[in-house]
């Protein structure tokens, strides 16, 4: 098992140490503690928080796309929501 320090994991995740430090206070990333200051994480342990918070990539609307959308439904749905997405008229 490969232990990891605060700072090493903050580096793969590109996030702050401190951030680190305190997703393992919330329980959000499993840790292990040797005594009240030392703190480590195992590399298994960072792959899956990083697969369990991960986010697939959405298509980006532009407004002709936005139009198309309007025609076929007859209505933006769930685009209506985002009125930066919608096609000016």
């Amino acid at each position: 098992m490969n232990l990891l320090t605060a700072e090493q994991v903050a580096q793969i995740l590109n996030i702050n140490p401190e951030t680190v430090r305190l997703y393992a206070r919330q329980g959000k990333l499993s840790c292990y503690r040797f005594g009240p200051r030392c703190v480590r994480f195992a590399a298994e342990d960072v792959e899956e928080f990083k697969e369990r918070f991960r986010v697939e990539a959405v298509d980006v609307f532009v407004p002709k796309a936005c139009e198309m959308a309007r025609k076929q439904q007859g209505r933006l749905g769930a685009l209506a929501r985002f009125p930066s997405l919608q096609a000016k008229r």
